[in-house]
């Protein structure tokens, strides 16, 4: 497995109604590249650096038994794995929010969104010479026919896009 492409974590909990099943071990290059759970959030970053941004939303999800999973993987860097990715997620039936966290360029959420029927939420990461108002930019003004919600530049972005994308699984269950 390529590493810049790794799962970093991957956390199942059962949540308040019991779809998600619990997963006690780490994934390994046995394991498929997605556990199957009925609800879960997904949250896919651009780049590894971008995973402390989101720790007051992982703080949420587990305070509230929310099943999850994270991946780094790059529109840029990684098009070929994130596009085979979503590939598997479409095809797997579960209901699934994804959470696009990408800073700079942004693209990442653009690209995920196009890629599947999902809702997906995108996370601007502050950073750069801009402090993430290109980020920002970048997410919410995707051309027409490219669903994608998104939330503010600050540092609780990460929890609102948690959040957000929370209420919308309640909605399946």
């Amino acid at each position: 497995m390529d590493c810049s492409a790794a799962v970093i974590s991957r956390k199942c909990i059962s949540n308040k109604r019991g779809f998600a099943p619990s997963f006690d071990s780490l994934p390994n290059n046995n394991q498929p590249p997605y556990h199957h759970t009925l609800v879960k959030i997904v949250i896919i970053y651009g780049s590894a650096n971008d995973q402390a941004f989101m720790q007051p939303g992982r703080d949420y999800m587990d305070k509230e038994k929310v099943a999850y999973e994270e991946r780094v993987l790059s529109a840029h860097r990684n098009h070929a794995e994130l596009a085979e990715y979503l590939k598997q997620l479409n095809a797997s039936g579960e209901k699934i929010v994804i959470v696009a966290v990408a800073g700079l360029s942004a693209a990442l959420p653009g690209v995920v969104a196009v890629q599947t029927e999902y809702p997906v939420v995108g996370v601007p990461v502050p950073g750069g010479p801009l402090n993430g108002i290109d980020a920002l930019l970048s997410i919410c003004q995707v051309p027409g026919q490219v669903p994608l919600g998104t939330v503010g530049l600050h540092s609780k972005a990460g929890l609102n896009a948690c959040m957000f994308a929370h209420r919308i699984l309640k909605l399946a269950q």
